[in-house]
């Protein structure tokens, strides 16, 4: 499971307005705070992108976010691979 964490999934990306709903609706047992996470998609950008927030962030915050693995390995976006090319090449331009 560490090893889907680590290699496969981003868990350092700030959640999406999908995820985000998702959660509000399917996993969120208090109301207000299903209601808080609801707002919180009108201003995601400002409330949870311009300050990095991630899932974890976001699941500390809202307390009655009850989510088992299986579903969280399902809403999480998969890790994308970083491209380099020759010119981001410390060796090729050092500076």
């Amino acid at each position: 499971i560490r090893n889907l964490f680590v290699w496969f999934l981003d868990i350092n990306g700030s959640p999406g307005k999908k995820l985000l709903t998702t959660l509000a609706s399917n996993f969120t047992k208090d109301a207000e705070e299903k209601e808080k996470l609801n707002k919180l998609c009108e201003n995601l950008q400002e409330e949870v992108a311009n300050k990095h927030l991630t899932l974890l962030d976001i699941m500390e915050q809202y307390q009655s976010i009850e989510i088992d693995l299986g579903s969280i390995l399902e809403i999480l976006k998969p890790l994308q691979p970083r491209l380099y090319t020759i010119s981001s090449s410390s060796v090729i331009n050092p500076n």
